[in-house]
């Protein structure tokens, strides 16, 4: 590792951008976690049932996680997921409206470019803020749907290692 500051530690590897894939789950199924505070890793998750991935084209999955403070100091993390999901034929429209019906609150995992799964929504939830479709420009770009979730939560996206990845998958 090489660092930057005192307290931020920098891979000395690439830093590639973009996600590899996405993973959701309802927030009413986590019946528990815990995280460690000094390092915002997942140490432990329990899921009454496992994720649900969803099948992206290369390169359209990403998430950000923005942090403000307001006038009385109220602080607030809003944590967003964007990805695209191929509209091959009208049961892919069906079955996203289904999903996002039965599904209001949802705990978004992704797995970045870097390898790290990524944990979003874990306390409050996402919900679908828009789900965009269209014919594309050309060829690359298809016909598909953009969908975006938001949520707001106490503090930023947590990190989780592979051994809770596997027993939740």
């Amino acid at each position: 590792m090489c660092n930057t500051l005192t307290t931020i530690q920098k891979n000395c590897l690439e830093n590639l951008g973009g996600a590899r894939n996405v993973f959701f789950v309802k927030l009413s199924d986590v019946t528990s976690f815990t995280a460690s505070t000094s390092t915002n890793e997942i140490t432990s998750l329990e899921l009454q049932t496992p994720f649900t991935e969803i099948e992206c084209p290369r390169n359209t999955i990403g998430f950000t996680v923005g942090y403000s403070i307001d006038e009385f100091g109220i602080e607030e993390y809003t944590h967003s997921v964007n990805f695209t999901v191929p509209r091959r034929q009208a049961s892919t429209a069906f079955a996203l409206q289904a999903y996002i019906e039965a599904n209001p609150s949802l705990v978004c995992m992704v797995k970045d470019t870097m390898g790290r799964y990524i944990l979003l929504g874990l306390e409050n939830g996402l919900n679908v803020t828009s789900v965009d479709g269209g014919s594309g420009t050309d060829k690359p770009s298809g016909p598909n749907y953009q969908i975006s979730l938001e949520g707001i939560e106490r503090g930023f996206e947590y990190e989780v290692p592979f051994s809770a990845v596997t027993s939740n998958l």
